[in-house]
């Protein structure tokens, strides 16, 4: 359910960009600070707040965005430095240690930051593994609780990327359906796992 951009077809990736844009100029997502604050972030903490989870729903590399000056100062040392693969096996621990429903139910813009940016730049498969699961129970719950605001922008959101890309008009629609069948298709998926 989650999705890196990086993963993005080249085909749709500027669509993806112009899209984002789009979300920074209207005020919809902001860009993050070039430095951290003094409490670690690089964000106001009323954007934070008000973002609540919705930083879920976009490409991993924009949930990195959010990490705190912590983690980004433990993952961004040496690969095989003891400070890392510590930080790497805490991280495993407190997964380990919360249950899924206390994750999802207690993280806000900036934990979710963090995992994203230890999912994208661990090395260990073990713990990318285990954010990858926990992302998307994220993502689940979120999608529930956020259903009927995602569901009424969808269709201008769709609208907004097809007519970023330079195709035929018969190839926007093929993939105005396939985006439409992707949405779908990831509603189906979470209506799954929550009969399971």
């Amino acid at each position: 359910m989650i999705t890196k951009l990086s993963d993005t077809p080249e085909e749709y990736k500027e669509a993806v960009n112009a899209y984002l844009e789009n979300l920074y100029q209207r005020g919809s997502l902001v860009r993050p600070a070039d430095k951290y604050d003094y409490t670690g972030l690089r964000f106001n903490i009323h954007y934070l707040n008000a973002l609540e989870t919705r930083i879920i729903f976009y490409p991993v590399e924009i949930m990195a965005e959010y990490v705190d000056i912590v983690t980004k100062s433990h993952m961004d040392t040496p690969i095989h430095s003891r400070t890392r693969k510590s930080f790497e096996m805490q991280v495993i621990d407190d997964i380990d240690f919360f249950s899924t429903q206390e994750i999802v139910e207690t993280i806000n813009a900036t934990g979710i930051g963090n995992y994203a940016y230890v999912y994208l730049h661990t090395q260990n498969n073990k713990l990318k593994t285990k954010l990858e699961r926990v992302l998307n129970e994220i993502y689940r719950y979120s999608f529930n609780k956020y259903k009927d605001e995602l569901e009424a922008s969808m269709e201008s959101e769709i609208q907004f990327i097809i007519d970023s890309l330079n195709v035929s008009e018969e190839e926007k629609e093929v993939l105005k359906i396939e985006l439409r069948q992707d949405y779908e298709k990831k509603r189906k998926q979470i209506l799954a796992q929550e009969t399971e």
